[in-house]
């Protein structure tokens, strides 16, 4: 009996005890309600503005401890009006106003975060704070900009994109905000009142959200002197980071004293230069600076997407290693150095086919610069755009090139109508190939006349290039004219069959009297 009693009261008492979690599990599972309260701190660098509430619009993404979003609002001022029902447990809250450009005028991001525990059956609110997650910059002119210069401009990129203060666009007085890359880019261009140019350039390393770069030039008059053209103008850079810092700058356009970048004998670099690809040709330039290297920077991009600068003087190993796994052969510079090799052959031989841009900026200790942009176009051992077309009414030679030595295996060409499917192979045996000029060249025919067609190149190795079209002749000809008082004998002719509908029309030269063409008629009305 007394057992009996003992199991009855442990029963009981399991019993209780799962109720009671049974209880705690359900007050979880109990659904609370979150809103939220904005501030946007408006601090920039160490000038601290206090916290203030914003009007403007926020989107909230709110995830559980599990990192799983369970809502998203579009705009937190909704919550003012109906609180978000949550199921009670610890929520991050993520806020952002707007877009994270890469650039962009007058458009500043926005963000800030925050943990709520949302209580069930309880109103919980969440305070965030957001601040300044782009970087901002203006710009200032003295007026003495417009007095001596025609125009004036500031370039300022982080690396993936610029953005141009300028007085020609309107744009000084606009606020420019960047995505946070850790660098910034400028390039001041000024062009005086003889049209004569003169570009600056700088950057700022070790940049960070929530940063506002105010940078102001001005010209100091009593820097300011006139000499065979010269004139010596202080320009001052507040950066609202570092105290302000004075670049001297003399302006001689008369007198060229800049750095200069010089390529080797045979690389081109003043154009869109075309090189095949794979091409192992000596690829040098040699960068001088009369009064010594206090800057040499390099960076390499395609299609608009550029890598950071490299800096050459007093360069880490490090980035030299970073260098030559490029394939960009470069020493490190001490500070007053005069001058120097940079190799591209390498990095320019492993480029695939495409577009790219190599930038070389240098300056010298007395603040002169000289910027090199080497633009490369990449393309096939073989190309048509440098080819030709001789088209007749059922024939046409076509002319192909090849660019590496020795000669590509598999030369070849094919054409077909412009709009078909299938390309036909020129016979191998119907090829003249030069090697002098690197031509290659054959007479197709059975072609149908006044008919557009395609053609191209290849190679073993070199397939689905780039085509160029052509259109055959028709097989009519106006042969001879032979004009008299009130008339005129016309001749023509044709090849192959006698077209069907054969015969002439007319106009007045030009048209200018009747709009269509007139049959041709035997005989006269006064004959």
């Amino acid at each position: 009996m007394m057992n009996r009693l003992k199991n009855i009261m442990l029963a009981a008492i399991v019993l209780l005890i799962l109720g009671s979690c049974n209880d705690f599990e359900m007050l979880q599972r109990r659904s609370g309600y979150l809103s939220v309260s904005l501030q946007r701190d408006d601090e920039v660098h160490t000038k601290a503005v206090d916290a203030k509430s914003v009007d403007q619009t926020f989107a909230l993404t709110i995830s559980d401890e599990n990192g799983k979003v369970v809502a998203e609002v579009p705009d937190h001022r909704t919550l003012e009006i109906e609180p978000l029902s949550l199921v009670a447990g610890m929520y991050d809250i993520k806020a952002e106003s707007g877009a994270d450009l890469n650039a962009a005028w007058d458009s500043p991001f926005y963000s800030g975060t925050a943990t709520a525990k949302v209580i069930a059956d309880k109103n919980n609110n969440a305070e965030i704070v957001c601040s300044l997650a782009n970087v901002m910059v203006t710009v200032d002119f003295s007026d003495e900009f417009d007095e001596n210069f025609v125009e004036y401009s500031l370039t300022v990129e982080n690396g993936i994109e610029a953005l141009v203060f300028s007085n020609l666009t309107g744009t000084l007085d606009k606020t420019a905000y960047f995505k946070v890359t850790g660098d910034l880019y400028w390039r001041l261009t000024l062009v005086n009142i003889d049209g004569a140019l003169f570009e600056k350039e700088g950057y700022y390393t070790d940049v960070e959200a929530q940063q506002h770069y105010a940078m102001s030039f001005s010209l100091k008059d009593d820097t300011v002197q006139e000499s065979n053209g010269a004139m010596g103008v202080k320009v001052v850079v507040d950066d609202s980071v570092n105290p302000s810092v004075e670049y001297p700058v003399v302006l001689n356009f008369g007198v060229s004293n800049y750095p200069s970048v010089a390529p080797n004998e045979g690389f081109d670099i003043s154009g869109d230069t075309a090189f095949p690809v794979g091409d192992t040709s000596d690829k040098r330039i040699v960068a001088t600076a009369t009064s010594g290297f206090s800057s040499l920077l390099i960076r390499q991009g395609v299609e608009g997407q550029y890598d950071l600068w490299y800096q050459l003087v007093e360069a880490t190993p490090e980035s030299i290693s970073e260098l030559a796994s490029l394939g960009i052969s470069a020493s490190s510079l001490a500070y007053g150095a005069t001058t120097t090799e940079i190799d591209f052959t390498e990095y320019i031989s492993k480029l695939p086919i495409g577009s790219y841009l190599l930038e070389v900026l240098v300056y010298d200790i007395k603040g002169l610069s000289t910027r090199a942009d080497i633009y490369l176009n990449i393309i096939s051992a073989i190309d048509a755009d440098v080819v030709s077309a001789e088209p007749g009414t059922t024939t046409a030679v076509i002319t192909a090139k090849w660019y590496n030595d020795p000669q590509p295996a598999g030369l070849g060409l094919e054409y077909k109508k412009t709009g078909a499917s299938e390309w036909i192979k020129v016979n191998t045996d119907d090829i003249t190939f030069d090697a002098a000029t690197k031509t290659f060249y054959a007479q197709i025919t059975g072609l149908s006349e006044a008919t557009e067609y395609e053609f191209r190149p290849y190679s073993d190795k070199d397939t689905d290039l780039r085509s160029m079209t052509f259109t055959t002749l028709s097989g009519l000809r106006t042969l001879d004219a032979v004009p008299w008082a009130r008339f005129a004998v016309v001749t023509g002719g044709w090849e192959g069959e006698r077209p069907q509908g054969l015969g002439f029309e007319y106009r007045q030269d030009g048209g200018f009297l009747h709009e269509e063409w007139n049959n041709a008629r035997s005989g006269c009305d006064d004959c």
